[in-house]
């Protein structure tokens, strides 16, 4: 014979046993009315201006200063790209360095007064490319394989989606994208250099449309307890480039030849 206590105790049971169910099914609702990465990278390509640099932009020029904040230092940086592959940027901190990055289609190359002339290579290139890729605001595609919605977080005061991307090279990285602009508002993602590997979280802030194309004029970078902003200055497009400044550096094509020689039998 079931008791009145007993009878309780089931009735409490059950009811607990429902709730667990429907918490579970609205998780599995909320996780289904997630947007698909690859939506919304196509949207944040468009909101950025996509179409306008494949129609109208040849080249573009960025001018601006940065700034490491721990150590009180800044200095100028510029950065030329032009289609279809080709990039140049050169950072100058007075009195100190001299850090020049370049790619002219076939050779990733760096010199600085600190490192001297080296060649850029595996991820440490690849990374190089897809910051001064500017084609791949119109294809993600061609820089990442998939891109994955695994959630949505807050990021300096904005609702954002999170989506893991994986590069065509196999890096993986994840961006934070702006629910109501649908622009990237961070990142996160682990860099190979010279010294290893390199974890960075990016903020991308207050962004400004030039002729179309939508940009952030402030990037903030943390990594290896160092706090870098890079603050845009001007944007130029469509200018007369000096073909010299893709060009190869004299001691960039000794390293090129001399790695030329290495590999003939």
């Amino acid at each position: 014979m079931v008791t009145i206590s007993t009878w309780h105790q089931s009735r409490i049971w059950m009811r607990v046993f429902t709730l667990s169910v429907v918490l579970v099914a609205s998780g599995a609702a909320f996780a289904q009315d997630l947007p698909s990465g690859e939506e919304l990278m196509d949207k944040s390509s468009v909101a950025s201006g996509g179409d306008v640099v494949a129609d109208d932009i040849e080249n573009f020029t960025v001018r601006g200063k940065m700034t490491v904040q721990n150590m009180g230092m800044s200095g100028s940086i510029a950065m030329y790209m032009a289609k279809p592959n080709r990039a140049y940027m050169v950072f100058e901190l007075p009195g100190l360095e001299k850090l020049q990055r370049g790619w002219n289609g076939d050779v990733g190359w760096e010199t600085s007064i600190m490192q001297g002339p080296r060649l850029l290579g595996g991820s440490e290139l690849a990374s190089f490319l897809r910051d001064v890729d500017f084609e791949a605001q119109l294809d993600w595609r061609r820089m990442y394989k998939s891109a994955t919605c695994t959630g949505e977080q807050d990021v300096d005061g904005k609702a954002c989606y999170v989506v893991d991307l994986v590069t065509q090279t196999g890096d993986e990285m994840t961006m934070m994208i702006d629910q109501e602009t649908y622009l990237p508002a961070g990142m996160k993602m682990t860099t190979e250099t010279q010294y290893g590997e390199i974890t960075a979280d990016i903020l991308f802030k207050e962004y400004k449309s030039f002729r179309g194309m939508v940009m952030p004029v402030i990037t903030e970078t943390s990594a290896a307890g160092q706090t870098m902003v890079l603050t845009i200055d001007s944007v130029k497009m469509n200018e007369e480039l000096d073909e010299s400044l893709f060009a190869m550096p004299k001691e960039i094509q000794a390293l090129v030849e001399a790695q030329g020689s290495e590999k003939t039998p």
